[in-house]
């Protein structure tokens, strides 16, 4: 279970952007139903949201030296 945990915890955006995509893409398709195709549509809309924030990694801000 904590294995699982620290996972989402270490990519949490990537979960973000695969769900937000992913739900913004089924809810403009399901109007009177959702086809296979639309399925598909979804599916690689979720895949290419997670994808794209994937890239970035989750670093914590860096402080910067204080100027004197």
């Amino acid at each position: 279970m904590n294995s699982i945990v620290d996972w989402v915890k270490a990519h949490n955006k990537a979960v973000v952007g695969f769900l937000t995509a992913g739900v913004a893409m089924y809810l403009q398709v399901m109007d009177h139903g959702v086809t296979s195709d639309e399925w598909w549509q979804v599916i690689v809309a979720a895949l290419a949201g997670g994808g794209i924030v994937w890239v970035v990694p989750n670093l914590p801000k860096k402080s910067n030296p204080p100027v004197e």
